[in-house]
């Protein structure tokens, strides 16, 4: 026998991307973290336009801050990176992915191992303020500078009878 007519055209239903697995992150410098993850399993055979992130110093994403669209490369492999900078030093962090497609956004992926950004050399003080003078003792104060993550464990006052000083 011969065979039938085509039948009319038949189309599968769009969805949004499957959710995306838990992000990897990796501290990159001092106060940056290289955030990776795979692309969704399941497209609909559409393109994803934009990938969201998500992060937060808890594990539950309390106060969580949206990072919006970022920039991201894609390997060969599937695997999606960015770099997001500028991030508190020495303080651990958590991460979330989803992808949107035309029809809408994926889940949020599961949260990702903590992460811990690195510490940096403290920024430089403000001039100290001679606060007593005796004839035998001058004291001084200053506010801590910025500690960058790390604690601050001494300080170097120089005292010098010139008006500059030689390092």
């Amino acid at each position: 026998s011969e065979w039938s007519r085509p039948s009319e055209p038949l189309s599968t239903n769009k969805d949004i991307p499957s959710q995306l697995l838990a992000p990897l992150a990796e501290p990159v410098g001092e106060n940056s973290v290289a955030l990776h993850w795979r692309k969704p399993t399941q497209t609909w055979n559409m393109p994803v336009l934009q990938y969201d992130i998500v992060l937060s110093h808890y594990d539950r994403m309390n106060n969580a801050t949206h990072m919006g669209n970022v920039s991201y490369e894609v390997d060969q492999e599937g695997w999606c990176s960015c770099t997001l900078n500028d991030l508190d030093y020495g303080s651990k962090y958590y991460f979330q992915v989803r992808a949107m497609n035309e029809v809408g956004y994926s889940d949020w992926s599961p949260v990702c191992e903590e992460v811990m950004t690195g510490h940096g050399k403290p920024c430089d003080p403000e001039p100290p303020e001679a606060t007593e003078i005796t004839a035998s003792h001058i004291g001084f104060a200053w506010e801590a500078p910025d500690a960058r993550g790390a604690r601050i464990t001494g300080w170097r006052l120089q005292l010098s009878a010139a008006k500059t000083f030689q390092r």
